[in-house]
Order: C-alpha cells, then structure tokens, then sequence
C-alpha cells in the first residue's frame, strides 16, 4: 500500500513562488506542470514513450498559446526586455522540436531527458525571466 501513495506523490508539484500575479497566466503555468507530473507518472508506469508520443504536440500548442499571451501583454505595457523573453520563448520551442525529432529518431527512450530539460526550462523560466515582468505588467492590469 505504501508504494501506491509515492506514486501519486507529484515530483515538481506548484509552489506559490511560481505565480507572477495574473490569472491566465499562472494557470497556464499550472497546466505545464500537470505536463511534468504526467510524464513522471507515465515513466514511473513503464508508459512513458508512449505519452511522448502525443506530448510533443500539446507541449507546441500550449507553447504557442502560452507565449502568444505573455509577449501581447508584454507588447501592450511596453515592457522593455520583451526581444529578450521572446528569444528565449523561441529557444523552448526548437527545443522542443529537437527533443521531438530525436524521440522519432531514436530506439532509446528520452523521457528522462524530456523530463529533466521541462523541469529545468519552466523552473529557471518562470523564476528569471518571468518574475522580471511582474513590475511591469500586474500594476497595469
């Protein structure tokens, strides 16, 4: 019985410092952390390739969405370091195509590296270069 409790035990759960104070924003983040728990579990179940399979895609969707809304309200208050943040919203997407690419190549699993590279990426992300416009863009909403 005790094994089932740590499966359900999330390895990258949300934590408060994660929020930049806007809505739609913090629950966009949400949902990529939703990604990196249900690939640890889908790993953990022995399912993990198969739960890349579909990630990609969603991962590019969210992706696109996700930045789409961050550098229109950057944009909308002016915020000066956007070429910056959009640089590095670019350099998760070919990231993302790369790891794609190389799963498709590949007869080695990658979920690990898949795994550690989301877990890193949202972490630094968020912490770095998101909380850098919280200044700018919560007073103005």
């Amino acid at each position: 019985m005790g094994m089932r409790t740590e499966l359900l035990v999330e390895i990258f759960p949300w934590r408060d410092e994660f929020s930049v104070g806007i809505p739609a924003i913090d629950t966009q983040h949400k949902r990529m952390v939703g990604f990196i728990n249900d690939l640890q579990a889908a790993m953990l179940g022995r399912q993990g390739d198969e739960v890349l399979r579909t990630m990609f895609e969603t991962l590019m969707e969210y992706a696109g969405t996700h930045f789409d809304l961050e550098e229109g309200l950057m944009t909308q208050a002016e915020y000066p370091a956007l070429a910056r943040h959009r640089k590095e919203h670019k350099r998760f997407a070919r990231k993302v195509v790369a790891l794609r690419d190389k799963f498709r190549r590949s007869r080695l699993s990658i979920s690990i590296e898949v795994l550690d590279f989301l877990r890193l990426w949202l972490d630094s992300h968020i912490m770095e270069y998101d909380h850098a416009y919280i200044g700018w863009l919560a007073p103005k909403r």
